[in-house]
Order: structure tokens, then sequence, then C-alpha cells
């Protein structure tokens, strides 16, 4: 009797909290099915409430855990730093350019902290915009704004200060800028509709100019779906598919088994998306709140899998408890979705 352990492209049953390897036993050569990382803990802020973001900037670790930023070290060893954020429980874009550290709430605000002034401070420029997302290039801190398809830079490696005539329109289609991200030294603008990238030409009246012909007619279906890795950017579309992008063209990378489950969700917008690699597979996660499910893209194989965890808020087992992701002193550190802990992917 054939037992289905890994499905077909179009068909289940996927494998749970398993993946395919080329190299699964070692010492035979053999292929097969290898667990997929626990979760040690790191870091426990004692904390009701999501790790929203991370980042590095110097020797430390940075973590959005409910309205506060906290410090930790590679010891685990943390503290939360002074000042606060708006709200408590959405992911957030975070960014860094080597000094500062910008993180920005959708909707709500824009933020910065520095180790020198070792608080975090609220962007009060009259002319910084009611942003949708992040991203930061050639030394600029790239901020799309809410509602519109306009992005704003403030003055290079600057973070304070703002112009209000210091932006330009992603207008290839009439849709609003959702989020962006940088790859290959380009700025790609996401929108409901379409995808435009930006190069930094040099221009001094602003250096991000649109690449002529590269417009790619494919729309945004969640904006803390993007993710940077394996030499590409993958994203879930407005359909409710996984995309990934080669140059500036995008191809569809999941199954209709999955964008099926991923359309019988209430809604899909709110997906979460990292890229991380570990012992020769790359994986894009991306996860669904409201699904309560991830689904796993193992770049190496093209093979999906799912990954679970026991204790969510339903009692069962339900999404994996990874919401966001960083390498940081040689470990991959994930933060909790719902309860504040970091924690580093173990394969043993």
């Amino acid at each position: 009797m054939e037992i289905p352990l890994i499905g077909k492209t179009d068909f289940g049953p996927y494998p749970t909290n398993m993946f395919f390897s080329q190299a699964a036993h070692k010492e035979l050569n053999l292929p097969g099915l290898m667990g997929t990382p626990g979760l040690v803990e790191f870091y426990d802020p004692s904390s009701s409430y999501p790790v929203r973001g991370l980042k590095v900037l110097g020797n430390n670790l940075y973590a959005v855990i409910g309205n506060k930023l906290h410090q930790v070290d590679s010891n685990g060893e943390g503290v939360a730093v002074e000042g606060s954020l708006v709200s408590y429980n959405d992911p957030v874009f975070i960014e860094q350019d080597g000094t500062y550290l910008m993180i920005v709430e959708p909707n709500q605000g824009g933020y910065y902290y520095s180790e020198a002034g070792g608080s975090v401070v609220t962007v009060s420029d009259a002319d910084f915009p009611v942003p949708s997302s992040l991203a930061w290039q050639d030394g600029y801190f790239v901020v799309t704004e809410s509602n519109s398809g306009r992005f704003y830079i403030p003055t290079a490696y600057s973070v304070t200060a703002w112009d209000g005539s210091d932006y330009t329109t992603a207008e290839a289609t009439p849709d609003d800028a959702l989020a962006s991200i940088s790859d290959h030294r380009e700025v790609l603008i996401f929108g409901s509709e379409s995808i435009q990238p930006f190069y930094d030409s040099g221009n001094s009246t602003f250096p991000f100019e649109p690449i002529q012909g590269a417009v790619i007619q494919e729309g945004l279906g969640a904006a803390h779906s993007l993710a940077a890795g394996d030499n590409t950017v993958f994203f879930l579309d407005k359909h409710g598919r996984v995309m990934r992008m080669s140059g500036h063209a995008v191809t569809p990378i999941s199954s209709r088994y999955i964008e099926d489950e991923i359309n019988d969700f209430t809604y899909f917008s709110d997906a979460i998306g990292f890229y991380y690699a570990q012992q020769g597979h790359g994986f894009y996660v991306i996860s669904f709140p409201k699904g309560n499910v991830t689904w796993v893209y193992d770049v190496s194989t093209g093979l999906w899998h799912k990954r679970k965890s026991f204790g969510n808020v339903s009692g069962t087992f339900g999404r994996w408890r990874a919401n966001c992701h960083a390498l940081f002193d040689g470990k991959h550190i994930v933060g909790d979705y719902s309860n504040g802990k970091l924690y580093y992917l173990d394969l043993d």
C-alpha cells in the first residue's frame, strides 16, 4: 500500500512539521523526510503581546514586542528601551541604516531609535506622511504613503528631516502603494493592481526614477507577505496565490490545493511572510492568522509543507509560533505571535 507522505504539485496531503531532503539519511545518502526545527527559548520579556518585528543593529538584536522596543544581546539578555509605539499587535516594518533603526506602524506613524540616543522617538516632522510601509535603499529610508501611490524619502542618511516635496508617485496604474521592498538595488512599489520598480538615478531633485517598461501587472494581496530571499522576492498576490519574482516577471509557486485553502479563509490580507536558509534549504514561510495555518515553501526542492504549533488561542494545533525572523549571532531567531518570546531554531 502506498502512503502519500509527500503531496504532488496540485494535491495533498502535505507533510506537517517535516520536509523532504535529498540527504535526510546522511550515513546512507538516502532521501527522506526531516523534522522541521524546534523552538528553543532565547529571550522572555514576560509579555502577553506578539513579537511584531525583528532587526539587527550593531551588536544587538531589536524586537518590537507589543508597544515596546527591546534590546537583546547575544546571550539572550534584554531590556525594553524608553519610549513607546501607539499600537500593540499588528506587524511593523523595521529597517536600519547602520546608525538609526526606523519603525513604521501602517496607518499610525513612524519612529526612530539610535543606540546613542537610547530611546524610541516619534517622527514629529509635519511633512512625514501617514505611512503604509517602509524600505531602505542607497542611504534612504523609503516610506510609502497610505491611500496614495506616493513614496517619500528624508535627507540622505537621516530619519528626522522630511520635506513634503521629496516624493514621487508609482503611477503606472491608479492604485495605492501598499508596500515596498528593496531588491537588487531597486525599490519595488507594490500596489493592489501592479508592481512598479524604481532605480537610483542620482537625480538631485529626487533620486528614484521608474524603470521604463518594467511594470508588472500583478496586485499585492497582503502587505506583510513580502520577503526577499534566494536572490528573489516572494509575496501573496490579490488572488491568494504565492508568487516568486524573476527579474521583472512573476510566477506562481503555490499549488491549486494551497490556493483553494487560502481562498476559503474569511480574508487573507493579514498574511505574514519571511525567508530564512538553514542547512542547504531556503524556506519562504507564510502564516495566515485568520486562517490559523502556516505554509512553507522549500526553495531547494520546490516542495511545500505545513508547520504547526500547539497551545494557540484555540487550545489545539494551529499556525507555527514563528511570526518574524532575524539572523543574529549565527542563530536563526524568531518571535512568537502571542507571548513576546524569542526563540532560536534548532534542528536537533
